[in-house]
């Protein structure tokens, strides 16, 4: 009779139609795994257009800090942490460094003129200021002696006003 076999179980419509839903749940993971392929890649992309502004923010960042745990360890060397004067003698070398790379920068972003924070830099000042002020404790205060401190202080204030002086002449 014809039409007979709609009354019963119908059966699949198409043998390939498991082939079709495999193939759309592939498809789901694929734009899933392109849109994260995408993604790594817009990230990728943003980090080397502005990878001068992060390194500028993180030099930025650690040559302030590490002039804020000198000055610390300097002045209050007896209620600091112990692992402050550590950080200052440990971090003294690659801060001499790092500050050199955060004037480079600095240099690249203005002959770029790209102006991204390209604000006035007191740290100079401040370790003028914090070598006169140090030196000055240390010759008059009774307490106060050279140490390995004053000698990181000396160092990293001199470098500063080279590096600054340097930055000047271009």
């Amino acid at each position: 009779m014809p039409g007979s076999f709609l009354q019963k179980e119908a059966p699949s419509m198409a043998w390939w139609t498991h082939i079709v839903l495999r193939n759309t749940a592939n498809l789901k993971l694929f734009k899933e795994e392109a849109s994260l392929v995408d993604a790594y890649g817009a990230l990728k992309e943003y980090l080397k257009e502005r990878l001068v502004d992060i390194l500028y923010v993180l030099f930025s960042i650690f040559t302030y800090f590490y002039l804020a745990i000198t000055i610390a360890t300097f002045f209050f060397n007896e209620s600091v942490p112990p692992s402050f004067p550590f950080l200052v003698e440990t971090l003294a070398d690659p801060y001499l460094g790092a500050l050199g790379v955060y004037l480079v920068i600095k240099e690249v972003e203005r002959r770029r003129l790209k102006t991204i924070r390209l604000r006035r830099e007191f740290f100079v000042s401040i370790w003028v200021a914090f070598l006169i002020t140090a030196s000055i404790l240390s010759y008059f205060e009774e307490g106060t002696f050279f140490n390995e401190i004053y000698k990181i202080v000396v160092t990293n204030a001199f470098a500063a006003i080279i590096i600054r002086v340097g930055m000047f002449i271009r």
